[in-house]
């Protein structure tokens, strides 16, 4: 079943929440992770040029020069992000 947030009434959502019919089947809790220690990162980060490329649907940015983070002897150049551009978001 497939339902739309914005057509739920308050009460609906509560219904649907409480008896877990509509929830994640998921539950993790904190004693269910064993993360081992991570080893210290530093970031190397400085102002660089950009490149903006939005399809609609994601905006990508490709980055020149833009630094690195630096974790256990290896270092990470930072040359891209990307994300989801909804259709409330305009650029």
């Amino acid at each position: 079943m497939t339902l739309l947030a914005a057509m739920l009434t308050p009460a609906h959502a509560v219904d649907l929440c409480h008896s877990g019919r509509a929830q994640s089947p998921a539950a993790i809790s904190q004693a269910d992770i064993n993360a081992p220690a991570l080893p210290p990162m530093q970031a190397d980060y400085r102002a660089a040029a950009l490149v903006l490329d939005n399809d609609g649907h994601t905006l990508r940015v490709r980055l020149k020069d833009a630094g690195a983070v630096h974790s256990a002897g290896r270092r990470n150049r930072t040359d891209r992000a990307h994300g989801s551009v909804g259709a409330e978001v305009g650029l």
